[in-house]
């Protein structure tokens, strides 16, 4: 399994449809930040949410999913500032 080595700060949204278990359809835009691996490819992950229905992170509209890519960078930025300092 590849790690993470680091973000590129590219995000993007794609939409998306899942045919739940009670046969009904669920479509939203599912937030995606683009990252290095540690083989050196760059990716397009998903950002996982507990609390999404699929536990990926959504948004009704494209905006609103891309807004949530960019706060989970700014998270991830600012964790990775916090364990620079210590």
């Amino acid at each position: 399994m590849r790690k993470v080595k680091e973000f590129t700060g590219k995000v993007g949204a794609e939409f998306m449809s899942f045919l739940l278990e009670d046969d009904t359809l669920h479509s939203a835009y599912y937030s995606h930040v683009e990252v290095l691996m540690d083989n050196g490819k760059k990716k397009m992950l998903c950002i996982k949410d507990d609390a999404g229905l699929k536990g990926i992170a959504e948004g009704q509209t494209r905006a609103e999913a891309i807004k949530k890519a960019k706060n989970f960078l700014k998270r991830q930025e600012e964790k990775q500032r916090a364990a620079s300092k210590g």
